[in-house]
């Protein structure tokens, strides 16, 4: 067995049990709230719901057990409004843990909402406060952490969409949102702009950039290495990050941005100091 396919099936196995407790801690809890009642479990029958039954019920019983049931709907109003609309799509697909895979859910995913082939979705979860047992308590309940900033107090990661509910119910967490992602507008890299700034006159007076350091941010810089071989990039970058084309699809169609913006600023000050970062959100720039 591959090491993928063994952490794959490790992962439907901690969602499948999580989801499994946490249904189980809501009949605990509703057993508890009929006990201290006192109303014997043995008036609960498969037919609850039914009228017949729901006349043997004290009020106060069945107001409390209305309360539980609107509970996660009242949890999830802290979770953006296309996050919810994206977990709604995904339960009406009937996606779950173990059919996931085959769905090609990455293909759902647009330029706000990110959604990978295993369901999970990545948030921006908002915390009250962040420390070892905020940690802990999101990643039991489904977060795979990313990023942190504690100053801001938001929370970077991906969750299996069906979880999204027991996070928003976490004390601590205030709001569940949508990261901010940058937006490519193209990858055509002719330095029309050149003459128009006329750079190329401050060039002729020997003011080409030198002494000057310019970082630019975009997707990626997959092609540096062959722009570099062609002489149309020095080979003195500095890079932070990268791309993955698959990872980052469809938002990122080249992975080569990068590379086109830096031609760009190294025709028309050839003599600076050049440096990229590859960010996909607004949290890791």
């Amino acid at each position: 067995m591959s090491a993928a396919l063994h952490r794959h099936r490790h992962r439907i196995r901690d969602v499948v049990m999580r989801s499994f407790m946490t249904r189980a801690r809501r009949a605990a809890a509703c057993c508890l709230l009929l006990f201290v009642m006192g109303v014997a479990p043995t008036t609960i029958h498969a037919d609850s719901v039914g009228a017949a039954s729901n006349a043997q019920m004290p009020a106060l019983v069945l107001s409390k057990l209305k309360e539980r049931q609107d509970l996660p709907s009242a949890a999830m109003s802290v979770v953006d409004d296309r996050l919810r609309a994206v977990v709604s799509k995904l339960g009406d697909l009937g996606v779950t843990p173990r059919n996931a895979r085959g769905l090609g859910l990455r293909n759902l995913s647009n330029p706000l909402v990110r959604i990978d082939d295993d369901g999970a979705i990545q948030v921006y979860v908002h915390v009250s406060q962040f420390g070892e047992f905020e940690a802990t308590s999101l990643e039991d309940n489904g977060v795979t952490i990313e990023i942190v900033n504690e100053t801001i107090g938001v929370v970077q990661g991906w969750v299996y969409y069906e979880q999204l509910e027991d996070i928003a119910l976490l004390p601590f967490v205030t709001r569940i949102g949508r990261p901010g992602y940058g937006v490519n507008w193209g990858h055509n890299s002719t330095t029309e702009g050149d003459a128009i700034i006329r750079a190329d006159e401050l060039r002729d007076l020997a003011i080409d950039g030198s002494g000057v350091k310019v970082g630019v941010i975009s997707d990626g810089v997959n092609s540096l290495a062959t722009a570099q071989a062609a002489g149309e990039l020095p080979n003195d970058i500095t890079v932070f990050g990268s791309c993955d084309i698959n990872a980052n699809a469809p938002f990122s169609r080249t992975c080569d941005e990068g590379t086109a913006m830096l031609e760009i600023v190294h025709d028309i000050a050839p003599g600076a100091e050049l440096g990229f970062g590859a960010v996909n959100t607004d949290l890791e720039f």
